[in-house]
């Protein structure tokens, strides 16, 4: 066997792209004919921060997914650059990093997250001028940003945390929002204990390493540590340089006390107080008698606003009542930014079809991707050429792209889309997964995987695939492209599906170490890379978890004439207050059976795709009446199911089907829709409740019918739920 010699192509993001957001980021690429695995290596700048180290079964493109607070991946932080790179190999079993079966590496691409703020920060405990009941207080916050994790945080008596002329310590440390308790939290240290009775301030801000550009501060909140004696916080300990007279932040004395404003935001002002004493910009602290009324006046300056005040809690509409040292913020926002300088790169992608792109000033001539760099203002207008029997569809990418008119103030991506004519093609690449196996074929010829699992189709053609499983395996589904769904293809752009064969064999053993699930220490900041465990087997991407419920519920069986139909709750008939009778001797029946499933051996990283109910009918007669459902359910409380978890029928169900529709022999299936996706506990025990919505309509069945779904521990086949999911 001849060991691969060409590298991979890598595709997107386009080297030296700056994203537009931090949520899931694909990287695509191209990997040789015959490529049985690949290795891929994402490097922070300068190894400051964690990275990636991945071997995985061959595929078209791997997504690097966002952070959830608690579970990870705790991979991409914000304002920096990554590099990353591939290399392939077409070794039927494992190959470790040093096995001589791995082809060259590509030329490194690099991308760079975009930049964070403070602005979407806000403090959830203590509130804003509270006093705390402990030296130690927790302090914690929220942020808006659902991606950022890592921050830095302060905490001081002094407001503005002057440095170079403290007032007293300033206490700094980094703070990792998902692995503190409670998330995006820090704990006060017994080394840093507050003193009693004085205002403390503190700040927060996301962290950024490598050559990532630290951020401002987000406004800083206040809150008061609690008083121990009288003579707790003296003046001159006290924030903002002292109390001005005696009275100190904490108030009891006799004044004056002393009101300091100060601003913040992107925006510019002045602010005024009556009685007059505050003329800020220019003179931005006074001192005022106790129990005196400051009203402050904020103005904003042309292209500003004024947003707010925030700091201590008497602030927060610009009267304050002076009865200790008080901070005021003035929040102005929209003050135009300057004008950019310097050059910015523009990336130009042909992404469908077959075309060229020119730009006017030149430096744009390309297909299918090309870049040029033009100084800051530059007006770069477009234009889209399709090739014979091809036409121009229009352009997609960054928001100034939309009309092929782009002024350069930033680094932009656009993308030109072509549709093409008679002599156009796509290509269709299929990839098999799941613990059977079996062949793809399809019709027009062109596909038989099998040895052929990537063929070219005329654009805009149908392609409908088939799938043959091996003996012992069953086909279970597609995924990739939307339209994959159907096995039914438009080939409108080249596009990727792949087939889930399920088997007898259990999975083999992941062969794909996760990314790092922990930042490194500020005194510490090496790159965060895993090396995967050898196995023999690469790791499929995609898995199916089969399970029987528990049994011990039996059949599903309606009887009429059972319970009264009343408008009041009982035991027998738990929704009984929400039948609509239509006449006092009307009867039903609770039809209902209660499922468990132990899905413990979910991974809780796991994205679920997809899962299905399956059960057989085992004897007896199926309702069907019209309009009779079977509703897949909630189910919270074991057994003993209260009224709410029986009232989800219709469209709140997790899913329904038509009695009518079910089979009297042989297997039925029930897809869950997103709610029922949702319920699927990773990591627990997931359970659902089946209902029949006929008794939500009041009706009843005649003489004795029964759904049997066979759940019985004995029973032939049981109640199995089937999750696709996705590591």
């Amino acid at each position: 066997m001849l060991a691969i010699t060409d590298a991979p192509v890598l595709r997107n993001p386009p080297n030296g792209t700056l994203l537009q957001n931090m949520g899931a980021i694909t990287l695509s690429f191209e990997l040789p004919a015959g490529t049985t695995q690949y290795h891929i290596r994402l490097i922070p700048f300068n190894g400051d921060g964690p990275g990636a180290n991945l071997i995985r079964n061959p595929e078209s493109s791997f997504t690097l997914l966002p952070p959830t607070l608690g579970v990870g991946p705790y991979v991409i932080l914000p304002g920096m650059t990554y590099t990353w790179r591939l290399r392939a190999t077409n070794k039927p079993a494992f190959a470790p990093e040093n096995d001589p079966s791995w082809g060259p590496w590509t030329d490194p691409f690099s991308f760079t997250t975009p930049p964070p703020s403070a602005d979407s920060i806000r403090p959830t405990n203590p509130p804003i001028g509270v006093t705390v009941t402990s030296l130690n207080p927790t302090l914690t916050w929220s942020d808006d940003n659902p991606f950022i994790f890592y921050y830095e945080i302060d905490v001081a008596k002094d407001r503005l945390f002057d440095r170079v002329n403290p007032i007293g310590p300033i206490f700094s440390n980094f703070v990792h929002g998902g692995e503190s308790r409670p998330f995006n939290s820090w704990v006060v240290p017994a080394s840093f204990p507050l003193e009693p009775g004085c205002t403390y301030y503190w700040r927060v801000r996301p962290r950024v390493q490598g050559n990532g550009t630290p951020v401002n501060w987000g406004l800083p909140f206040s809150f008061k540590a609690p008083s121990r004696s009288a003579d707790d916080c003296k003046p001159g300990s006290s924030s903002g340089g002292g109390g001005g007279g005696g009275g100190g932040t904490g108030g009891g004395g006799s004044g004056p006390f002393t009101l300091i404003v100060t601003s913040a935001g992107t925006g510019s002002g002045t602010v005024t107080s009556l009685p007059q004493g505050i003329n800020c910009g220019i003179d931005c602290s006074e001192a005022y008698a106790k129990g005196t009324v400051v009203t402050l006046s904020a103005t904003p300056k042309a292209g500003s606003k004024f947003t707010g005040w925030a700091g201590d809690a008497d602030c927060s509409d610009g009267v304050v009542t002076m009865n200790a040292t008080t901070s005021c913020i003035v929040i102005f926002d929209g003050d135009p930014t300057p004008a950019p300088t310097g050059t910015f790169t523009l990336i130009v992608t042909v992404e469908a079809g077959n075309g060229t792109v020119k730009s006017f000033p030149v430096g744009i001539n390309c297909a299918p991707i090309c870049s040029a760099t033009f100084a800051a203002g530059t007006v770069v207008t477009l234009t889209a050429t399709p090739l014979s029997g091809n036409e121009f569809i229009g352009w997609s990418g960054d928001p100034d792209c939309s009309d092929g008119t782009v002024t350069m103030n930033a680094p932009t991506s656009c993308r030109a889309a072509f549709r093409g004519g008679p002599g156009d093609s796509a290509v269709l690449t299929i990839n098999k997964t799941g613990t059977g196996s079996g062949t793809v074929l399809s019709n027009p010829q062109g596909i038989t995987c099998g040895p052929v699992c990537t063929a070219s189709f005329p654009r805009n053609s149908t392609v409908q695939l088939t799938t043959a499983p091996d003996a012992g395996s069953r086909f279970v589904a597609w995924s990739g492209a939307a339209d994959c769904a159907t096995g039914q293809v438009m080939m409108d752009t080249n596009k990727t599906c792949t087939a889930f064969f399920d088997g007898p064999t259990p999975t083999p053993t992941p062969v794909v170490s996760q990314p790092p699930t922990n930042t490194p220490t500020p005194s510490a900041t090496p790159t965060a890379t895993s090396t995967p465990t050898p196995t023999r087997t690469p790791t499929p991407v995609n898995a199916v978890f089969t399970i029987r419920n528990d049994g011990s519920t039996g059949s599903l069986i309606c009887q009429s004439d059972a319970y009264p139909c009343d408008r009041t709750p009982n035991v027998q008939s738990p929704e009984g207050a929400n039948k609509v009778c239509s006449d006092s001797t009307s009867n039903f029946q609770v039809c209902r059976a209660f499922l468990s499933f132990d899905t413990s051996s979910i991974p809780a990283s796991a994205t679920i795709l997809s899962a299905t109910l399956e059960f057989s009918h085992g004897g007896g007669s199926f309702l069907s009446q019209d309009g009779t459902t079977l509703e897949i359910v909630s189910a919270s409380q074991g057994t003993a199911l209260a009224s709410d978890d029986w009232n989800r029928i219709g469209s709140s169900s997790f899913a329904s089907r038509a009695v009518s529709s079910l089979q009297a022999s042989g297997l039925n299936t029930i897809a869950l829709n997103s709610g029922g996706i949702s319920a699927i506990a990773r990591g627990g025990t997931t359970q659902f409740g089946l209902r029949l919505g006929l008794d939500m309509q009041g009706q009843k069945p005649n003489g004795q019918n029964q759904i049997n779904l066979d759940m019985t521990t004995g029973g032939s086949l049981g109640v199995k739920l089937k999750v696709m999911y996705r590591l």
